[in-house]
């Protein structure tokens, strides 16, 4: 696997990344075991950057991943997106989260941590932020 530095964070990733979003049930039923086999075995073929969003499945795919990284998050870099503002037909479909969890476990696993807006934008803010 070849790997290059991500920007300035003198993170190596990987060439080919993990896209999360099917192990949120974006493109129908994932099983949990194979979501965490499949994890499993990225890992193996040299995969170390995956990128998941709260987006994908209202937090089912940074749960699966967490799971299936469990024991395995060393050289692990995980990009994340999270919302500043969801419309009310949006937020509805998230399962309410524990905020004091949730920020322990950004703090924890998040490497490289996007934040956007689907409406509106701070003042003081030229658009979302990336941040790692």
């Amino acid at each position: 696997m070849h790997y290059n530095q991500l920007g300035t964070t003198g993170l190596q990733v990987s060439a080919v990344s993990f896209g999360t979003a099917p192990l949120g049930d974006m493109f129908g039923g994932a099983d949990e075991t194979e979501a965490a086999a499949t994890v499993h075995r990225a890992l193996d073929a040299g995969v170390n950057f995956f990128d998941s969003s709260v987006y994908y499945g209202g937090g089912l795919a940074e749960q699966r991943l967490g799971a299936a990284l469990r024991g395995r998050r060393d050289n692990v870099v995980i990009g994340t997106t999270d919302a500043r503002h969801l419309d009310s037909a949006i937020e509805a479909e998230f399962t309410p989260i524990d905020e004091e969890l949730l920020s322990e476990v950004l703090a924890a696993t998040a490497d490289v941590h996007a934040v956007s807006w689907s409406s509106g934008l701070p003042e003081n803010n030229g658009g979302g932020t990336c941040s790692a």
